[in-house]
């Protein structure tokens, strides 16, 4: 298993191809075409640091960024609804907490400090990676951000399921919709605008 840090994103692209693009990654988040222009144009005084593992065909990786001396953070910000560590395929857990560990182990020599944020759990990302750094020998502190509300939708469209909601809820709906367009009659500051 191999293991090694990139500080740029060039040098990304050129060993992870198309394997980081929009043909392989289901979550915008975890694109490159996203985490190099949210680098460059919201986090450009960041020094990024890019952690990749190896083990055969199974690859992962974590965009990380300089925030002091030997601490580092999620490349992410406000605009992110999540970061987790990137996988270039469908691999079974046992596959991920070893390229995890491998990557928490590699930062061991770069950083004393990580902290990494928003990292959902739906996926498991979040108790893989604590598991991992905790294997790793890091000291994991894990706190709940906030929630995802996730609705199976059991293959119903949209219609389907608006139908089943009980009828007070969609009346009241219909009615703050009605009001909630723009009507210049009925909003004077509007009209005094527009007069």
């Amino acid at each position: 298993m191999t293991s090694e840090y990139h500080s740029n994103f060039q040098s990304v692209q050129a060993i992870a191809g198309e394997k980081l693009g929009r043909s392989v990654q289901k979550s915008l988040f975890d694109r490159i075409e996203w985490l190099k222009p949210l680098h460059e144009l919201c986090l450009p005084d960041k020094s990024p640091l890019i952690v990749h593992s190896q083990e055969g065909d199974a690859e992962a990786w974590m965009f990380l960024m300089k925030t002091g001396f030997r601490r580092h953070a999620a490349l992410a910000n406000w605009y992110n609804f999540t970061f987790r560590p990137i996988y270039l395929g469908d691999y079974d857990e046992v596959t991920k907490l070893a390229l995890l560990a491998k990557l928490a182990n590699q930062l061991k020599s770069s950083s004393h400090r990580i902290e990494i944020t928003p990292v959902p759990d739906e996926d498991s990302a979040a108790s893989l990676t604590e598991r991992a750094f905790e294997q790793a020998g890091w000291i994991v502190f894990r706190s709940k951000a906030d929630d995802n509300h996730i609705l199976n939708v059991r293959g119903r469209t949209f219609d389907q399921y608006w139908a089943d909601r009980p009828g007070q809820l969609r009346n009241t709906v219909r009615r703050k919709a009605k009001k909630s367009r723009v009507d210049p009659d009925r909003n004077p500051v509007l009209r005094r605008g527009l007069g």
